[in-house]
Parts: C-alpha cells; structure tokens; sequence
C-alpha cells in the first residue's frame, strides 16, 4: 500500500518582509496597512522566510520518523518563473535551497518543467490545468519505475 502525504512548505520558504511574529503583532496592532508600502523593498533587505532550511529539515525529519513507512518520495517545491522572482524577490534562490534539502533527504520526483509547457497560470506560481497533468506524468513515471 502506498501512502501518500503532500507537506507544502513553499508559501513558509518564501522571502518574507516580516517574521511570523513581526507579522502577528503588526496585524494584530492594525499596523499592518501602514508598513504595506515598504514590504518589498524589506523582503530585498531582509530576506527573512517564516522557516528556516534547518527547522525545515528538522520539521520533515520529524515527519519521516512518524510515517510507518518504508520509503518516503519527496516531490519538488516548482521552480518559480522570472516574472514571479520580479513580484518576490529572492524566491528563485530559496525554492533551489529548499529543493537541495528534499533531494538530499529522500527519493526525489522533480516535476520541473510545467513552464516550458505551460503549466502555470497567470500568477507564474500556481500550476494550471496542463501542471497538473505534467505533475500526474512525473508521478506516474516515477512508480512506474518501482516495478
């Protein structure tokens, strides 16, 4: 039997103008609307995530030794595409670090590659009907090897 658990760390890896404390109390003080304007130009300064790729590792290592399984198949966080790098600065180095980290960490299925087929929709983040698709055919090769 296979089980399958789908962990999404992209949104917490991402660059961030503000930790998830920071974050909280500007909100939670209605702040939040006046520091809006500088958010990019924090996120380039900052480059602060709300994970760190140590307790990212640690996190999925935790998971790993909870799962009553044999083997655990990490799928690839997407690449992200120039144009979202323009919106999010720094998100292309963060999802290649995070990405080193499930390699090392497990079987490795890359689904890379819905680009350059037009997987993705129009926010460049977010796989559109041929992603999905794409993401299915990397899956299904991936066990078809296991035969």
């Amino acid at each position: 039997m296979i089980k399958l658990v789908q962990l999404w760390e992209g949104y917490y890896n991402a660059p961030r103008a503000f930790t998830q404390l920071e974050y909280s109390i500007l909100k939670k003080m209605r702040l939040i609307r006046f520091v809006s304007p500088f958010t990019e130009s924090l996120r380039r300064i900052r480059k602060t995530s709300f994970v760190n790729k140590k307790a990212f590792e640690r996190s999925l290592m935790k998971l790993f030794s909870t799962i009553k399984s044999k083997q655990v198949i990490c799928i690839s966080i997407l690449n992200a595409t120039p144009e979202y790098e323009s919106i999010l600065p720094g998100i292309i180095n963060k999802i290649d670090e995070y990405n080193i980290v499930l390699r090392q960490l497990g079987e490795f299925v890359d689904i890379n590659g819905a680009h350059a087929i037009g997987g993705v929709s129009s926010d460049h983040h977010h796989l559109n009907e041929i992603g999905h698709q794409h993401y299915f055919e990397c899956l299904k090769n991936y066990f078809e090897t296991l035969k």
